[in-house]
C-alpha cells in the first residue's frame, strides 16, 4: 500500500549536545490530518523527560489559500461576537433606560460568560492542568489560544456594563425573576460542589473547568427565552439593540462555516463528528466494553418499557400519574442530554465523553427509579399488582451481567475494561440490592397481604335469588 506520507531524509542522526538545525522534506498524497511520532535512539543515558511528547501534527490542506480564508472568517466571527454588547449598551444609554431588555438574560449571559472566562484562562495559563490535558491527549494540541482568552473575558467586561447600566437607568419594574434566581442558584451550588470535590482531590482540575464550560453551553441554550418572552408580553421590542443579534447571527454562521470549511479543505470531518476509535485510543490495550448481549438487552429494554407504558395510558391507572419531581427530573436530564449533544456537535466535547454522560443519566435512574415503587408498596402496604417475577428475573439478569464482566476481565487480564463501562456494573449492583428489597416486601412483610380480591364485573347481569 502505497504510503500517504514520505519524510526525506527518514532518519537523522545528531552527535552532542549543541543545538543543531536540520531540514526535512515531507510529501502528502492526500489532505487531511497526521501524526509523525520520531523514535528516539540514544546510545546512551535517559530518555528525555518529554520524550513522550515529541510528534508532529502535520495539516495538509487542499488549497492554501482557503486556509487565509479560514483565518479572515475566524476573526470576523470573534469581532462579531465581540462588539455586540456595545450596541445594547449604547440604545440603553441614549434612551437612560433598560426598559425592554430582560434582566433574566443579562443574569444568565453574566454566569455563563464567567464560567467560559475562567475555563480559558485557567486552562491557558495553567502549566499543571495543560499537562493533564496532553496526557488524555498525547498527540493533541491545547485548544484554547490566545484570542479565546480575550474574546472570553471581554464578553465579561461588556455584560458587566449592561448589568451596571441595569441599576443606573430606568428599569420599569424590571427584576430577575424567581425562576432564574433559583436556576442561577443550582448553578453556583453545583460548581461550588465539584469545587469541593476538585479540592478533596476527588476530581481533577481539569475536569472541574470541564465543568465550567458546560455550565456556559447551558445557559446559551436558555438565556434567549426569558428577552422572547418579553418582547412577545410586551409585544414590542422597544429597547432592545436588534443590532446586537445581527452580530450574534453573523458571528455563528461564519463559526459553523469556518468549521465546514476547515473540514472539507483538511479533508477531516471527525473533527466535528469526533473519531470512532476514541475509546481504544484513551484505553489501547483494553477490550470494548459494549458487546452484542449489551446492544440485545439495551433496544430490547426500550421496547419492553414503551410497551408498558402504552398499557399505562389504556388501562385503569386509579389515579396514578408522573409525580412533579419525576416530571423535574427528566426535564433536567433532557436539558443536560441537548447541552452535552450541542457540545460534541460544537467540538466542545467528544462523543464518546457525550455516550458515557448518557450511560450516566441511565445509571441516575437505575439509583432513583426504585424508590417510588418501593414506597408505594411501603404505602400501599400491599406488592399487588407488582410482579414480582419481573425482579427475580432482573436480580438473576444483575448476577450474571457482573459475573460476565468480571469473567472476561479475568479471562484477558483487562480489569480496566470494568471502569470502561462503569454503568454496566453499576446497573447490576443497584438493581441487586433494590431486587432484595422487593423480595423483602413481597413475601416477608406484606406477604399476607396480597390476597387477591374478588373482581367484580357491574356490566353482567345479576342472576335472580331463588328462595326456598
Amino acid at each position: 500500500m502505497e504510503e500517504v506520507i514520505t519524510i526525506s531524509p527518514s532518519s537523522i542522526s545528531i552527535n552532542g549536545c549543541q543545538d543543531i538545525s536540520f531540514t526535512v522534506q515531507v510529501t502528502a498524497t492526500q489532505q487531511g490530518r497526521f501524526i509523525v511520532r520520531p523514535i528516539s535512539l540514544i546510545s546512551n543515558g535517559p530518555l528525555s523527560p518529554d520524550n513522550d511528547r515529541l510528534f508532529v501534527q502535520l495539516k495538509v490542506a487542499k488549497y492554501h489559500p482557503l486556509i487565509i480564508v479560514s483565518m479572515v472568517i475566524g476573526w470576523t466571527y470573534t469581532v462579531c461576537w465581540t462588539i455586540g454588547d456595545y450596541f445594547q449598551a449604547w440604545t440603553s444609554y441614549r434612551r437612560k433606560s433598560v426598559v425592554g431588555l430582560s434582566f433574566d438574560f443579562l443574569f444568565l449571559n453574566i454566569v455563563g460568560n464567567c464560567c467560559y472566562a475562567t475555563f480559558n484562562v485557567v486552562l491557558f495559563a495553567s502549566a499543571f492542568i495543560e499537562a493533564e490535558y496532553f496526557r488524555r491527549h498525547p498527540f493533541g494540541l491545547n485548544p484554547v489560544v490566545a484570542n479565546d482568552v480575550g474574546y472570553a473575558v471581554h464578553a465579561v467586561f461588556g455584560n458587566l456594563v449592561l448589568i451596571v447600566q441595569c441599576y443606573l437607568y430606568h428599569s420599569g419594574g424590571n427584576v430577575v425573576s424567581t425562576a432564574v434566581k433559583l436556576l442561577i442558584s443550582g448553578y453556583v451550588m453545583m460548581v461550588a460542589i465539584f469545587y469541593t470535590l476538585t479540592i478533596g482531590q476527588q476530581m481533577h482540575w481539569l475536569d472541574f473547568l470541564y465543568i465550567l464550560s458546560y455550565v456556559k453551553l447551558s445557559t446559551n441554550l436558555i438565556k434567549y427565552i426569558p428577552q422572547v418572552l418579553m418582547n412577545y408580553q410586551r409585544k414590542s421590542t422597544e429597547g432592545f439593540a436588534i443590532s446586537n443579534r445581527l452580530l450574534d447571527l453573523a458571528g455563528g454562521l461564519l463559526s459553523l462555516l469556518q468549521m465546514v470549511l476547515n473540514s472539507w479543505n483538511y479533508d477531516d470531518w471527525q473533527s466535528i463528528v469526533g473519531s470512532p476509535d476514541e475509546y481504544y485510543r484513551r484505553h489501547p490495550f483494553g477490550l470494548n466494553p459494549v458487546i452484542g448481549n449489551d446492544i440485545g438487552f439495551a433496544v430490547h429494554a426500550v421496547f419492553g418499557t414503551g410497551f408498558t407504558i402504552f398499557q399505562c395510558c389504556i388501562y385503569e391507572t386509579g389515579g396514578n400519574s408522573v409525580s412533579k419531581p419525576a416530571k423535574g427530573i427528566i426535564a433536567t436530564y433532557l436539558l443536560i442530554i441537548v447541552t452535552t449533544m450541542v457540545c460534541a456537535m460544537l467540538d466542545k466535547l467528544h462523543w464518546l465523553d457525550f455516550l458515557y454522560v448518557l450511560s450516566y443519566i441511565k445509571l441516575s435512574t437505575t439509583m432513583i427509579k426504585y424508590f417510588p415503587q418501593a414506597y408505594m408498596n411501603y404505602r400501599r402496604k400491599s406488592t399487588e399488582g407488582f410482579e414480582i417475577m419481573n425482579r427475580l428475573l432482573d436480580l438473576a439478569g444483575g448476577l450474571f451481567s457482573i459475573l460476565q464482566m468480571v469473567l472476561n476481565a479475568w479471562n484477558f487480564d483487562d480489569w480496566r475494561s470494568i471502569g470502561g463501562d462503569p454503568v454496566k456494573f453499576g446497573l447490576g449492583i443497584f438493581s441487586i440490592l433494590f431486587d432484595l428489597v422487593f423480595m423483602f416486601q413481597h413475601y416477608i412483610l406484606y406477604r399476607k397481604r396480597n390476597i387477591i380480591a374478588p373482581v367484580e364485573h357491574p356490566m353482567l347481569p345479576k342472576l335472580p335469588v331463588i328462595g326456598t
